[in-house]
């Protein structure tokens, strides 16, 4: 089903804009008599994931982790 508008996801308490997409459910690969929401293809999860991602990078918040090593003692 093609769509426009707008989905909340209540992890990231954030409404994201879609202009077109495509949803469908989809049989659950990982768990045997289950269905999943897809949006373009993509679990719903991911796509909020994609979609927060994409807003970080915009506004100049992705940053990279750097791996320090920590000194000290450990116990």
């Amino acid at each position: 089903m093609e769509f426009k508008g707008r989905l909340y996801s209540k992890e990231y308490k954030e409404k994201f804009r879609t202009e077109h997409s495509t949803a469908t459910v989809e049989r659950n690969p990982q768990e045997k008599g289950k269905f999943r929401l897809c949006i373009d293809g993509i679990p719903i999860l991911d796509w909020f994931r994609k979609k927060f991602q994409e807003i970080k990078e915009k506004l100049g918040l992705n940053t990279p982790v750097e791996n320090k090593q920590r000194k000290g003692l450990k116990i």
